[in-house]
């Protein structure tokens, strides 16, 4: 078979339970045929004759195989004549189908979930969010597209990662500090964005260059400490509480570590070219984040908070 260079060429089954993800199924089948994928989405995609020999065939010559884990998805998969359970095994079968979960919230696999579709529990996934669906297609888009398959293997990759990082962290400040909506949720796309990159570059690396990997790793994981105190205060309904400042503190404190990490690393990597070019922006990190989370509060309709993905250690998208 030859390799399929442009993406729109490749092909994608969504599977899913109607009960529960028949309207998520739509909102991806219209993203994905708005970037020139071919999808087989039964409602609109099935012609006259035997739907299962379609159904079987489609997923056979599809690339890619969207499953959305609705809850109770897989509740009635201890059928075996259930068509849900029929999707996923032939997709199962076929090694050459890049089968992507879609987990949506309270969705949880069956105590009885039949063998034959095990496997499924151990795949990398996307966790959906509705309020940033955009980002989340956009992830899996950048994530299947050829042209964004670059391979970041060199200390050179990882040296412009980080810069980049860098720059982006400071325009998350800036967001804040200017209230401005757009610039806060745009910034927070680019924010997770990147550092999803900076994962992929852990995962890439990690029998190739793997002290460099490491370095990767943990950048990362500075990121989720910071993630979890920042998700606290921007989920809390009463921001100037005890609580919520206490988050806001420590989501400064993560924020801090993580610049200085990102700095530090950047300096023992010897790359004093580009280290220079971000030292002109160093004296922000005494900028609290506490301080501009305190400004917003004047701005409450104009500068609200948004939740930030994190975790990118157990699942390839979280969101």
């Amino acid at each position: 078979m030859p390799i399929k260079n442009n993406i729109a060429e490749r092909n994608m089954f969504i599977s899913y339970r109607r009960d529960t993800g028949i309207d998520i199924a739509a909102r991806v089948k219209d993203f994905f045929v708005s970037k020139g994928l071919n999808v087989f989405y039964d409602i609109t995609s099935m012609q006259l004759g035997e739907f299962d020999k379609q159904i079987i065939q489609h997923i056979n010559s599809s690339d890619y195989f969207v499953l959305i884990l609705s809850p109770n998805a897989l509740d009635r998969c201890c059928n075996e004549t259930d068509w849900v359970r029929k999707e996923i095994e032939c997709a199962l079968n076929n090694n050459k189908i890049q089968i992507i979960p879609l987990i949506l919230p309270q969705f949880k696999f069956p105590q009885n979930l039949p063998d034959s579709l095990e496997k499924i529990k151990v795949l990398h996934g996307i966790e959906y969010n509705a309020v940033l669906f955009d980002m989340v297609m956009d992830k899996l888009f950048n994530f299947i597209s050829e042209n964004n398959k670059k391979i970041f293997k060199s200390k050179e990759d990882l040296v412009i990662l980080l810069n980049e990082l860098y720059d982006i962290i400071v325009d998350f400040r800036d967001a804040f500090h200017q209230a401005n909506q757009d610039k806060v949720l745009s910034t927070i796309k680019s924010f997770c964005s990147h550092m999803q990159n900076i994962y992929y570059f852990h995962e890439k690396n990690i029998y190739i260059e793997s002290e460099l990997s490491k370095l990767a790793l943990s950048i990362c994981n500075q990121f989720n400490a910071f993630v979890v105190p920042y998700n606290e205060f921007s989920n809390s309904q009463e921001r100037m509480s005890s609580d919520a400042q206490k988050a806001a503190l420590c989501a400064e404190n993560e924020l801090h570590t993580l610049v200085s990490l990102i700095l530090k690393t950047l300096s023992d990597l010897k790359t004093s070219g580009y280290f220079s070019t971000i030292k002109r922006n160093l004296t922000w990190i005494s900028g609290q984040v506490y301080f501009f989370c305190a400004r917003l509060f004047k701005h409450p309709v104009t500068a609200p908070f948004y939740t930030v993905p994190y975790d990118w250690k157990t699942t390839l998208f979280v969101l």
